[in-house]
């Protein structure tokens, strides 16, 4: 397959996988992580069944491969996602080396049916800009657990 066939296959594998968490009364959100060719973890929107705001479906694919590889980073894998990924997810992928997100429904679509995250890409704003008020503080010894890190790990 070429890369639009194979972006167009996982990106509706993506979609059925969330149409089959929804028929478990799950969220409809579901994501995949894949490299060259091969599907490495998915995930599935889990944020009420865990009480967990960081488990949606992105987050979840990516540590479901990471938990695969045995790794905390995933260079050069796409992450395949039924609904355009909101701020945190986007970060995440980022952190991991995604390579590329491919996405099915727009946040627009989403909010349509109650999901109105679209408004947290606000928070890939620079931070003066963010509606959420966040300041730095300067603590004695705050660099200390960097320090002890480096001294371990040289």
């Amino acid at each position: 397959m070429r890369d639009d066939e194979d972006d167009r296959h996982w990106v509706a594998e993506a979609v059925r996988a969330s149409e089959a968490a929804v028929r478990r009364r799950a969220l409809p959100f579901a994501g995949l992580v894949v490299r060259d060719g091969r599907l490495l973890g998915s995930g599935i929107n889990e944020v009420r069944a865990l009480c967990d705001p960081s488990a949606h479906a992105e987050v979840q694919a990516i540590r479901s491969a990471c938990r695969h590889l045995r790794a905390s980073t995933l260079d050069g894998a796409v992450l395949y996602a039924s609904g355009e990924p909101c701020a945190m997810c986007l970060v995440t992928a980022s952190f991991a080396g995604i390579a590329r997100v491919v996405y099915a429904a727009d946040a627009e679509t989403a909010a349509r049916y109650g999901f109105a995250y679209g408004a947290a890409r606000r928070l890939l704003s620079p931070c003066e800009e963010w509606s959420m008020p966040i300041e730095q503080i300067d603590v004695p010894g705050s660099a200390r657990p960097f320090e002890v890190w480096q001294a371990g790990h040289r």
